[in-house]
């Protein structure tokens, strides 16, 4: 039992930066507080420039710290550092998740030839396109992805809804698909009533500093004053449609100057919250959407004219995902507002059952860790019969 108990290891290997947001959403925390020992370990200095990274963070808030944190910045010092690991320690490993994502053979080869459990984590699903070619291109993307990883034999493979499993049984045919409601919206009704009066919530995606563009050297909106300006109105047109305000919700890593948005109410860090009260949802391509499927808000998605090619795409996957159209900001028609609101909420069970939680209406979505909790636990126990 005491050889048990100092065996529960767990090791996060992040290729990438990581924000509070996505920190939070792993909560490595957690599990220091529920029996295992826990290290987080930041490679992203391996794949990414270190101006880059240090231009992803806007404040040291933003910027998570986990337990055991470590940043590597050569591939020699992370080695050495995993030899210093037990060879029993989970490792919940940041790419192939089950796509693959940065060229890690060298890493992949490290970690089969030195541990026993290691698992691709991932809390977002990939969209089905619909479109022919994108149809097409996905099918040989899956194909290169099985062909890059067939030679692996992860213990499991961590992802959300049917589409999920579909994802990880063309992949990893070998591996258990360990299926986990998604820890990107909030499951439960918080009861939290931010706003007293009805109103309408804007999602801002904001332009003006985005971590993964200053990451990627990328841009995604060409002017974007232009393109606040169109937004502002369209929420004038939105409320002399509807009779209700029209409230931003932002994730603070921008703070906007006081009445840029035409005096009307900014609130930061609270958007999957303020989702769940609100008649509607309006946004572009943010992951905080997601919320109002699970929440059945209807959603309007807008273009812009000067959304880059990027941008596009990002809004091309949300549509796919979401199952509706994006109308152009420029177009004000109180018909799409109307079949917007009139939205069959069914349509939203099948979309959460695909990439949320597969089994959605047949059992309780409770937290994530706990279904990975019992599972590492039995994996473990297994090994030291």
């Amino acid at each position: 039992y005491i050889i048990l108990i100092l065996m529960k290891k767990i090791c996060f290997i992040r290729f990438g930066p990581t924000s509070t947001t996505l920190g939070n959403r792993f909560d490595p925390w957690w599990f220091t507080k529920n029996g295992f020992e826990v290290f987080f370990w930041d490679i992203s200095h391996l794949f990414f420039s270190d101006e880059n990274i240090k231009n992803y963070y806007p404040s040291k808030e933003y910027k998570f710290q986990g337990p055991n944190h470590k940043i590597f910045y050569n591939y020699k010092n992370f080695f050495s550092n995993l030899d210093s690991l037990d060879k029993n320690t989970i490792i919940l490993y940041g790419n192939r998740n089950p796509f693959l994502h940065k060229k890690d053979n060298k890493i992949i080869e490290y970690l089969f030839n030195n541990f026993k459990f290691i698992i691709p984590i991932q809390f977002e699903t990939n969209c089905l396109f619909q479109n022919f070619y994108r149809k097409i291109k996905q099918k040989i993307g899956l194909y290169k992805h099985y062909y890059h990883s067939k030679k692996y034999n992860f213990v499991a493979n961590i992802g959300c809804g049917r589409i999920g499993r579909y994802y990880s049984d063309k992949i990893y045919s070998n591996s258990n698909f360990l299926s986990i409601p998604s820890p990107s919206v909030i499951w439960r009704d918080t009861n939290q009533k931010i706003i007293k009066e009805k109103y309408i919530l804007f999602v801002d995606q904001n332009f003006y500093y985005q971590p993964d563009a200053m990451l990627s050297s990328s841009k995604f909106c060409n002017n974007i004053d232009g393109y606040y300006d169109r937004m502002k109105k369209y929420f004038d047109f939105i409320e002399n449609t509807t009779g209700f305000e029209i409230v931003i919700g932002c994730s603070g890593r921008y703070i906007f100057e006081d009445g840029f948005f035409n005096k009307r109410k900014i609130i930061y860090d609270k958007t999957l919250e303020l989702i769940q009260k609100s008649e509607l949802v309006i946004g572009h391509n943010s992951m905080a959407l997601y919320q109002a499927l699970i929440s059945n808000k209807p959603i309007l998605l807008l273009d812009d004219p000067d959304f880059t090619k990027l941008q596009n795409y990002g809004n091309i996957y949300m549509s796919n995902i979401l199952n509706t159209k994006f109308y152009s900001n420029q177009l004000l028609n109180k018909d799409i507002y109307k079949q917007t609101v009139d939205r069959d909420t069914q349509l939203n069970t099948k979309i959460i059952k695909d990439y949320f939680f597969e089994d959605y209406e047949t059992q309780e979505a409770y937290d994530f860790k706990h279904v990975l909790k019992n599972y590492f636990d039995k994996i473990v126990k297994q090994n030291y019969k």
